[in-house]
């Protein structure tokens, strides 16, 4: 049996920057902070998991509540990403992080879209 919310644009795009955004955390875990990583990693993850927690409310209130949480969580990855970006250690690493940002400005629209939908 299918969940409603794998239906939703919002959580397949977030599903996909995990896919992006883990194996990332995979390759930094012994060239960078391991605490950071961390928190890129939790930051990601956190994304998805509010908004199928929200989903599983009763009331849009309590849904459009998650949503925050996960567009916040958007929010600290992406400047999470931003720094790592510019850090001349991982010049390698600055394209994937680019594709990164950019999936993520897309997961952020697709939240705020399914947010407003709620409130109408």
């Amino acid at each position: 049996m299918g969940n409603g919310y794998e239906k939703l644009d919002c959580y397949k795009a977030s599903v996909r920057l995990n896919e992006l955004v883990l194996p990332l955390c995979y390759e930094l875990r012994t060239r960078y902070d391991r605490v950071y990583i961390t928190q890129m990693k939790r930051a990601s993850l956190s994304i998805t998991s509010n908004l199928v927690e929200g989903y599983g409310r009763i009331s849009k209130k309590q849904q459009a509540q998650f949503l925050r949480y996960s567009i916040g969580s958007c929010n600290e990855l992406t400047e999470q990403l931003k720094i790592f970006r510019h850090d001349p250690e991982f010049v390698d690493l600055q394209s994937i992080a680019d594709i990164i940002l950019s999936e993520l400005e897309g997961v952020t629209k697709l939240l705020w879209g399914y947010y407003n939908y709620l409130l109408k």
